[in-house]
C-alpha cells in the first residue's frame, strides 16, 4: 500500500494552489520536527532545496525514530516544487532535567505570509516520557507553558496566518497551544494537525475543535490518551500494534489518508482500561507512583530509552535491587496501584466478552458453539428480568 513517500513522488510537482495544503503535508512537516536542526545549522542549512548532501541528510535524521524513512523522505522532497521552498528558523530546543521538560520546535514558512509551526514528538529519553505522563496528573506539563509562549513571540514577529501540528506529544502541543492562546492569535491560525498525539484531559469548545485536524492509526493507544473528544480521524495501517504510531505505515490513497470507521478492538480496550484506570487513582497516587518508577529507571545512570533496552539484563538488576530497597510504604503504594490496573483491565475484558457475544448470531456458529451462546443469551434474558421484577415496587398490603 502506498504510504506518504508515495504522496510526495505523486503530487511533488504540484504547488499549493493547484492542490491546496492537506492532512498528509500536516503529517509530513510534523515529521521533519524530529530533524536535528543544529547540525543544519552548523552548516548553514535552512531551506530543503540546500538539503542535499546525503552525509547531511543522514547526519540530520540519525537520532530519529525512523533514520530510514525520513533520510528517503528528504532524499525525494528536497527538489520537488512542491516542499523545496520551504524554508525553517525559530528553532528552539530547551532541555530542563529539574523540571522533568524536553521540547523542540520550529517554524516552516511556505510562503512569507503562511508557515507552520512544528512540534516534535517524544524521543527515547527518560525525560521526555517522564513528562507525558506527568500530563496524566498535572494541569500543565512545562513543554505546553513554553510551546504557548514561543507562539506568542512567533505571532509578534512574523506576519500571516499559521498552521500548527506535531507527532505524539508534539500534536498534544499543537493542540494545548490553540486552546490557550488569545482569540486574536485564534484567529491567525488556519489548523492544527495532530498526529497520533495524546488529548488534553479536557474539553475543546465547538469553534476551536473545527480547526483540529486529528488522526490516529487503527491500533492506536497513544493517540487515544486522556482524549475526551471523538473528533478524530482513523487511518489505516500497514504495521501492527505500537509499530502503527510511525506515520510512514500510514495508508494514502491519492492525495488523501486511507480514513476507517473504527479503531480495532484491542486498541478501543486498551483505551478503556487506562482510561477507567486513571479516573480510579487519584492525582496525588498517580504522582508519588511515576515518581517512585522514574526514579528507579534514573538510578541505572543512563538517561536514553535505547540503551536501558539494550542493556535489559543491567536494567532489570538495578530496577529490582531499586523495588527491594524501597520503603514499605512506596511497596504498598504500587501493590494497590497496580491492583486498580489490573481491576480495570479484567473489567474491561469482561465487557469486551460480553459485547462480542451479543453481536454474534447463532446462525454463523457449529452445534455446541451455538448451544454455549443460545444458553448464555437465555441466562441473560432471564437475569434482566429478575432484575425488572426486583426493581417493581411491591404493592401489596
Amino acid at each position: 500500500m502506498t504510504n506518504m513517500i508515495d504522496y510526495a513522488k505523486k503530487y511533488g510537482n504540484t504547488n499549493f494552489t493547484e492542490l491546496p495544503f492537506n492532512d498528509i503535508d500536516g503529517v509530513i512537516l510534523a515529521q521533519l520536527s524530529y530533524l536535528d536542526f543544529g547540525v543544519l545549522a552548523q552548516h548553514s542549512v535552512n531551506r530543503l532545496s540546500d538539503l542535499t548532501g546525503p552525509t547531511l541528510i543522514k547526519m540530520a535524521v540519525t537520532d530519529t525514530w525512523n533514520p530510514d524513512g525520513n533520510a528517503e523522505l528528504l532524499q525525494l522532497i528536497n527538489h520537488l516544487p512542491r516542499f523545496q521552498n520551504i524554508s525553517w528558523h525559530h528553532w528552539l530546543a530547551k532541555v530542563d532535567v529539574e523540571k522533568e521538560q524536553k521540547i523542540t520546535v520550529i517554524t516552516f514558512s511556505l510562503t512569507p505570509d503562511l508557515h507552520y509551526v512544528s512540534f516534535r514528538g517524544t524521543t527515547a529519553t527518560l525525560i521526555d516520557w517522564k513528562e507525558d505522563l506527568n500530563m496524566t496528573f498535572l494541569p500543565a506539563i512545562p513543554s505546553q507553558r513554553t510551546a504557548l509562549h514561543y507562539t506568542r513571540d512567533l505571532f509578534k514577529d512574523l506576519p500571516g496566518e499559521f498552521y500548527l501540528g506535531g507527532h505524539s506529544k508534539g500534536g498534544n502541543l499543537a493542540v494545548y497551544v490553540l486552546t490557550h492562546a488569545s482569540v486574536a492569535m485564534q484567529q491567525r491560525i488556519k489548523m492544527v494537525y495532530s498526529a497520533d498525539g495524546p488529548g488534553l484531559k479536557q474539553e475543546i469548545s465547538t469553534n476551536l475543535l473545527a480547526k483540529v485536524h486529528k488522526i490516529i492509526p487503527q491500533s492506536s493507544i497513544i493517540g487515544l490518551l486522556l482524549e475526551p473528544d471523538s473528533e478524530y480521524q482513523i487511518v489505516a495501517s500497514d504495521a501492527r500494534g505500537f509499530k502503527q504510531h510511525d506515520p510512514y505505515t500510514w495508508q494514502v490513497v491519492g492525495h488523501k489518508f486511507n480514513i476507517i470507521a473504527t479503531t480495532g478492538r484491542m486498541s478501543q480496550y486498551t483505551q478503556r482500561s487506562i482510561a477507567r484506570w486513571l479516573t480510579e487513582v487519584d492525582d496525588d497516587t498517580k504522582q508519588d507512583f511515576l515518581e517512585s518508577i522514574y526514579d528507579l529507571f534514573t538510578a541505572t545512570n543512563h538517561q536514553e530509552i535505547t540503551y536501558l533496552e539494550e542493556n535489559w539484563p543491567e536494567t532489570l538488576r538495578v530496577v529490582l535491587r531499586g523495588m527491594n530497597d524501597a520503603q514499605p510504604t512506596t511497596k504498598r503504594q504500587w501493590r494497590e496501584v497496580n491492583k486498580k490496573l489490573m481491576q480495570s483491565l479484567i473489567a474491561e475484558a469482561g465487557l469486551s466478552v460480553r459485547q462480542t457475544l451479543d453481536q454474534v448470531k447463532p446462525s454463523q456458529l457449529g452445534t455446541e458453539a451455538k448451544e454455549f451462546l443460545t444458553k448464555y443469551h437465555d441466562e441473560r434474558r432471564a437475569n434482566k428480568s429478575d432484575s425488572t421484577t426486583n426493581s417493581q415496587p411491591n404493592n401489596q398490603n
